[in-house]
């Protein structure tokens, strides 16, 4: 029911009894829809069952993000994009990279992290905001304070060894699109890798051990093209790492309009199957005529975490991941 606030004309109080089936976690998604149609933009709370500090077992990020501890994460990530929507022909784009952040997050009873709050598993959130989030690669949330770890990796493993340097954070391990007899660069192949860092003025040289997934299934994608946004979707994979949830995101960016929005679903360990519901991919935008004016993807990402220590760091993190995703278009 919406109850006027006597205080401020204008404004209206929402009450609401929360239900004991709901999901707990620090990050539980909250949205409202009106008259079954209309979904608000969504934000979050934290629900604990004997009403406490909220946990988060899914997350090994939650309580330093929480604590206002300082992080360090390295990743090793293989990106391959199925794609079939405004191409002549379907090609598989694939890329190996490399990242290193380190970073004093803020703490405190509101701290939000983007991509490290996750939802608890078998729920989704939603980020709108203005930009094409396909070619910033972020959301439009103030970022942590970034803490100077160096730029320098070395890394070595069953792909052999490669130094590079990072530019806003990540850097290009090699890459592969099979056309015009264009040579296979691709670096990371599945297996365990050292990466080391230079170290800077706030944290220490870094070593950490990653293991990169072997390739993720996907097992419906190319009955996935076309995405009506009035009905759910559901997408099935096989071959994950075991014991990790698996994330599901999805990106619609409106390129003449320059906004965007992205959902980010967590499916439970050992699932093989998740249904994205429709109000959460009512708020992508639809789909315009030219497909030049818009882009629409769909991720799965499998990971394999692993933890480091590092003099300037609270939580060090390791993760190697493999994400699979195809082209769509949101109508």
């Amino acid at each position: 029911d919406a109850l006027p606030i006597s205080c401020c004309a204008g404004l209206d109080q929402i009450d609401f009894v929360v239900p004991p089936s709901a999901p707990q976690g620090c990050w539980v998604p909250v949205y409202v829809r009106t008259s079954q149609t209309t979904v608000s933009n969504f934000g979050s709370m934290s629900i604990s069952a004997k009403g406490g500090a909220c946990s988060d077992s899914a997350n090994s990020f939650s309580a330093a993000i929480r604590s206002g501890a300082s992080l360090g994460v390295v990743s090793l990530t293989r990106v391959v994009v199925h794609q079939d929507v405004g191409v002549n022909a379907p090609v598989d784009v694939s890329t190996d990279f490399a990242s290193y952040a380190a970073m004093k997050t803020s703490g405190g009873p509101f701290a939000f992290l983007p991509f490290f709050s996750t939802p608890p598993p078998g729920t989704c959130t939603v980020y709108p905001g203005a930009g094409d989030f396909l070619e910033t690669g972020s959301v439009p949330e103030s970022p942590p304070s970034a803490l100077d770890g160096g730029t320098q990796l070395s890394i070595s493993g069953p792909g052999g060894q490669q130094s590079v340097t990072t530019t806003q954070n990540g850097a290009s391990l090699g890459s592969y699109l099979p056309l015009y007899s264009l040579p296979n660069q691709l670096y990371l192949a599945p297996g365990t890798y050292t990466v080391k860092t230079n170290g800077g003025a706030d944290v220490l040289g870094v070593t950490a051990s990653v293991t990169v997934p072997g390739p993720l299934t996907w097992t419906n994608r190319d009955q996935i093209t076309t995405v009506d946004r009035s009905q759910p979707l559901t997408v099935n994979w096989s071959s994950a790492v075991t014991g990790q949830p698996l994330e599901i995101f999805g990106v619609g960016s409106d390129l003449p309009t320059n906004s965007s929005a992205l959902f980010v679903c967590v499916a439970p360990s050992g699932a093989s199957s998740f249904t994205v519901p429709t109000q959460v991919l009512s708020a992508l935008p639809p789909a315009r005529l030219n497909p030049l004016a818009s882009k629409d993807v769909i991720y799965l990402l499998s990971s394999s975490p692993s933890t480091f220590s590092a003099s300037g760091l609270s939580l060090g993190a390791g993760s190697g991941v493999y994400m699979l995703g195809k082209t769509v278009t949101f109508e």
